[in-house]
């Protein structure tokens, strides 16, 4: 999808470190654990909890499923 030169010259770039530079470090996001998300299940309407099942079930992100939710 970018063309070749583009993808040679990000490849040589350094990756971020921890501790290093200027960059916000946050804590891990943790998965919701599964008890509480089959709790939730019979509070959602029938679309919406089939689709946290899909994700439950693939362990896709939503912004992987519905990417124009999250386009910008």
């Amino acid at each position: 999808m970018i063309p070749g030169k583009v993808y040679a010259d990000l490849s040589t770039v350094d990756a971020l470190r921890a501790g290093k530079g200027n960059a916000r470090e946050t804590a891990p996001v943790e998965p919701v654990a599964e008890e509480i998300i089959e709790a939730t299940l019979p509070c959602l309407p029938p679309p919406v909890a089939a689709l946290v099942k899909l994700q439950l079930h693939t362990g896709a992100r939503s912004g992987e499923l519905f990417p124009s939710v999250h386009a910008t």
